[in-house]
């Protein structure tokens, strides 16, 4: 894993199923846990910084986002939010009728309404996806070299989705939403280089309905007597921004 994360350094490292992890579930918890603690440190212990300094040696760091699949959750139920929990966010996705991530206004439109129809439609993806790998992150990372004004503007929106987030006063889900404000950041960066043809109104509100029940899903776990479920932002401003972003995705 040390190695996978050396090499994906910067970027997204992408693990296949959880599920293939040996042993029973209290095994695959532990090794998860150790992997992920260990990653998080983004350094091997054996080698320091100041080391590093000193002999100018190739850093042997890294700077992951990892990203995994699995049908079961990872870490065992407890009476409050652990490390763990904070730096291996589980999402939810399957929570469709049809039982797969296509849950969206006009997924029916778009994937299908059929199994039949969807698998079709997943099969298309993973030919594009085949087809054109690397090319939007090229061309993302060619922009965002060249960007001086880069860092100003991911600090920007970082703390744009914060403003726009309402959470419970608890310090790990504030840590839990600025890692959601990255990934938020990084669709705005898109969308403003004309990679991705996004709307950033219904983006926002994606990133928070992933947040949102990640965070239920977290609370469902822990059973905090202190913790109640999150709630959709209610404001109007909010309410006709949500509106004025569906209208615009919506297709007659």
């Amino acid at each position: 894993f040390q190695q996978l994360a050396l090499g994906h350094r910067d970027n997204v490292m992408l693990l296949d199923d959880t599920s293939a992890i040996e042993g029973d579930a209290k095994k695959r918890r532990e090794f998860a846990k150790l992997t992920i603690f260990s990653l998080a440190k983004n350094q091997q212990r054996i080698r320091s910084g100041h080391y590093d300094r000193l002999t100018d040696a190739v850093r042997s760091d890294w700077r992951s986002i990892i990203l995994a699949s699995g049908e079961d959750i990872l870490f065992e139920p407890g009476s409050k939010i652990r490390g763990e929990d904070v730096r291996m966010i589980h999402i939810p996705a399957d929570i469709s009728e049809l039982g797969d991530i296509f849950d969206g206004i006009n997924a029916t439109a778009i994937a299908g309404a059929t199994v039949n129809e969807r698998n079709k439609y997943v099969d298309a993806l993973e030919k594009a996806t085949f087809n054109f790998q690397g090319r939007a992150l090229r061309a993302f990372v060619r922009r965002l070299v060249a960007d001086e004004e880069a860092e100003k503007t991911i600090q920007k929106y970082m703390q744009e989705f914060v403003e726009k987030s309402l959470l419970q006063v608890d310090s790990a889900f504030a840590r839990i939403r600025w890692r959601f404000a990255v990934v938020y950041a990084g669709l705005m960066l898109a969308t403003d280089y004309k990679i991705l043809p996004l709307d950033k109104g219904a983006s926002l509100l994606d990133v928070q309905k992933c947040m949102d029940d990640a965070i239920n899903l977290l609370i469902d776990r822990t059973s905090s007597p202190s913790a109640t479920p999150v709630v959709a932002p209610t404001s109007d401003d909010e309410l006709i921004e949500g509106f004025r972003a569906r209208v615009a995705s919506a297709r007659f």
